[in-house]
C-alpha cells in the first residue's frame, strides 16, 4: 500500500477530513502498516550542526518500504529543496473534549490508573489537554509519564 492509498482509504467525511477508524484494520482482519515517524523537524536547527538531516531523511525515503511522517508545528522549508517527493496535510488543534476520548483510549489500553481529586475523569482530562494547548503529541508525552510512574495532580496556581 502507498501512504496514498493509505489515506484515501481513511477519508469518510463528506467534507473530506479524515475520519479516526483507529480500531477499524483489528476489527476486519488487516493487517497494520509500520510507519516511520519524526516527531518536530522544525526544530532542527542546522546552524548547529543538524546539517545531515535532511539527506539522510532523503537516503531513507529511498529505501523504505513503508510510509515516513513528519511532524512540525510550522512547514520546514528544508523539505521544498530536500529532492523528496511529499504530501502536505495540516490540521487543526482539537478542543479539549476532542482530546479526551482520544486520551480514554491511551488510558485504557496502556492501563494506566488515572486518580483524579474531582472524581470527573472527563473534566481532569480536559483540563490535562488545556494544560497542553490540546497539543496531542504533549499530551501523549505527558501520558508517558504516568505510566512510567509519574501521578496527575492539578496544579494549584
Amino acid at each position: 500500500d502507498s501512504t496514498s492509498d493509505m489515506f484515501e482509504n481513511k477519508v469518510k467525511a463528506d467534507n473530506g477530513d479524515l475520519v479516526d477508524s483507529d480500531d477499524e484494520g483489528e476489527e476486519s482482519g488487516k493487517a497494520r502498516v509500520p510507519v516511520v515517524l519524526f516527531d518536530e523537524v522544525d526544530n532542527l536547527y542546522e546552524d548547529d550542526g543538524d546539517l545531515g538531516f535532511w539527506p539522510a531523511l532523503k537516503n531513507v525515503a529511498k529505501n523504505a518500504k513503508c510510509p515516513i511522517f513528519l511532524t512540525a508545528n510550522e512547514f520546514p522549508v528544508e523539505l521544498l529543496s530536500a529532492g523528496l517527493d511529499f504530501r502536505h496535510f495540516e490540521s487543526t488543534k482539537p478542543t479539549p473534549m476532542e482530546c479526551v476520548p482520544k486520551m480514554y483510549k491511551i488510558i485504557k489500553q496502556e492501563r494506566l490508573r488515572f486518580r483524579d481529586a474531582t472524581k470527573d475523569p472527563k473534566a481532569a482530562l480536559s483540563l490535562m489537554a488545556e494544560l497542553n494547548g490540546c497539543d496531542l503529541r504533549r499530551i501523549v508525552h505527558e501520558l508517558q509519564v504516568f505510566a512510567s510512574g509519574g501521578e496527575y495532580q492539578q496544579a494549584r496556581i
